[in-house]
């Protein structure tokens, strides 16, 4: 029953997506609707990832949509005490299934990085290759689920702003024994852990629709 359910909202998602572009409104977000924002890359700190709902190009062209925005971070940083209580006070939430999920149900979207620690290994300021990782799905499901919209930010050159001690084989074990890869320095101007330069970052979306 549960599986029939959840496939006939799908069919009901990828119906009202349909007559959506029919009509032309393809690209729009309806306010006051649920969406996870898919932010790309990781980096090695996702600065614009978390500030960007800050911004005054954001709640210009994009608040006025979505007017109820949290983002999601690694657990980790809900267990360091001076990163709990900075990224709680801004709103901040862990990324987990249910927190995400409780989100979407209160009908506050949500924006996410879903390359995650995956990507911190694969970071680096030099060269022009950039890598995202596409293993994690969950969050696509859960949109499935909630009826939620999935919405791509990227930010330009996120993967310039900062590099990492590189001590692979240690970082990759500490990663899947403690869940945060060790030794853990992210560095940038003047060797601290100061990006090297603004970045500048895409909102996902141009302009709200009218209210529905």
């Amino acid at each position: 029953r549960r599986l029939s359910e959840d496939l006939s909202a799908s069919a009901a998602l990828v119906g009202a997506r349909a007559a959506a572009e029919a009509s032309g409104r393809q690209g729009a977000l309806t306010r006051g609707e649920a969406v996870i924002v898919g932010f790309h890359p990781h980096g090695i700190i996702p600065f614009v990832a978390a500030l960007m709902t800050l911004s005054p190009a954001w709640k210009k062209r994009v608040a006025p949509a979505l007017e109820r925005v949290v983002v999601c971070t690694d657990a980790f940083t809900h267990v360091v005490p001076w990163m709990r209580d900075l990224g709680q006070w801004l709103g901040g939430r862990e990324c987990t299934r249910e927190a995400i999920g409780r989100a979407l149900g209160e009908g506050t979207s949500v924006v996410l990085v879903p390359g995650g620690q995956a990507e911190i290994f694969s970071t680096t300021s030099s060269g022009n290759t950039v890598r995202v990782y596409r293993g994690h799905r969950g969050f696509v499901r859960l949109a499935l689920q909630e009826k939620a919209r999935l919405a791509p930010a990227f930010s330009f050159g996120e993967w310039e702003l900062m590099d990492n001690v590189s001590a692979p084989s240690l970082q990759r074990w500490t990663k899947r024994r403690i869940g945060f890869p060790f030794p853990f320095w992210p560095y940038g101007r003047w060797g601290l852990p100061l990006p090297r330069r603004p970045p500048k970052g895409a909102a996902p979306a141009p302009e709200p629709a009218e209210e529905a």
